[in-house]
């Protein structure tokens, strides 16, 4: 439970609240959170390394993808207490 409110903390500090309204700071806030859990069943679905591009294009999704642009490289595996830390990174 702990890590849980941890989790939900760090997404909701954050989240830029200047000039969003009450509904557009939600839809970010649970975009963001639906982004980590993403992550999670990531990490729980590979059972030696996740694909660090796969989190990236899940974790920037919320975020709308004219707003970054990926440039494809060579595989970077996970391992899976890497990948939520990741998740949490400010988009």
């Amino acid at each position: 439970m702990k890590k849980l409110l941890g989790i939900v903390r760090s997404l909701a500090s954050q989240m830029d609240v200047e000039g969003r309204s009450a509904k557009e700071y939600r839809d970010a806030f649970l975009g963001r959170f639906q982004a980590v859990a993403k992550a999670e069943n990531l990490a729980l679905a590979s059972s030696d390394q996740a694909d660090l591009n796969t989190l990236i294009e899940q974790a920037l999704e919320p975020a709308g993808a004219e707003r970054y642009r990926i440039v494809p490289g060579p595989p970077v595996g996970l391992k899976q207490p890497q990948v939520l830390p990741i998740s949490l990174i400010p988009a």
